[in-house]
């Protein structure tokens, strides 16, 4: 395997578009929103290309990069607050975002990447990279769990009803 830990992460995504075969993820996770309590069942399928870089390790960021990233959101009035990726999910809620900016693009870019993952454990970080905190982090409490991880031949091919989904207790 190639060393890419020295290059920034786009280079190593570079690396992998042309190097590694796209692999077919076995999981979807099926999670509803409580910040949206009548807005159906959202799926979330990690791209091929993604899971791919996953399950070879050295090219992607660790979790806690991605969650501490350093970003600036601007309101639809005017105000600037300094965040981390993962508190502005919760802020994107409460207030009306018109503008976004990472502060530190090479801290992040430049971040150690981590090693291989199992298809498990990829799913894991995807999960807490784009998944709302509200929806899986331990602090939350609520009266059943928000998200199940699923084999994808367990969801149906017809989505037909889809907008009716719920999960089950």
């Amino acid at each position: 395997m190639i060393d890419l830990s020295n290059v920034d992460m786009f280079t190593r995504l570079q690396w992998a578009s042309e190097n590694l075969e796209p692999r077919q993820p076995n999981y979807v996770v099926v999670y509803e929103d409580p910040a949206e309590p009548d807005a159906p069942v959202k799926e979330m399928v990690a791209s091929p290309e993604w899971m791919a870089c996953a399950l070879n390790g050295g090219i992607l960021p660790s979790i806690d990069d991605c969650l501490n990233m350093k970003l600036e959101l601007e309101t639809a009035d005017g105000e600037k607050i300094k965040t981390t990726y993962k508190d502005a999910q919760q802020i994107r809620l409460e207030k009306q975002i018109v503008g976004e900016k990472v502060l530190d693009y090479n801290e992040y870019l430049m971040c150690k990447p981590i090693g291989p993952m199992t298809e498990e454990q990829a799913i894991e970080y995807l999960i807490m990279k784009d998944v709302p905190a509200r929806v899986w982090h331990p602090d939350y409490k609520y009266n059943r769990q928000m998200f199940r991880i699923v084999k994808r031949d367990q969801l149906p091919e017809d989505k037909t009803y889809r907008n009716a989904w719920r999960l089950a207790a």
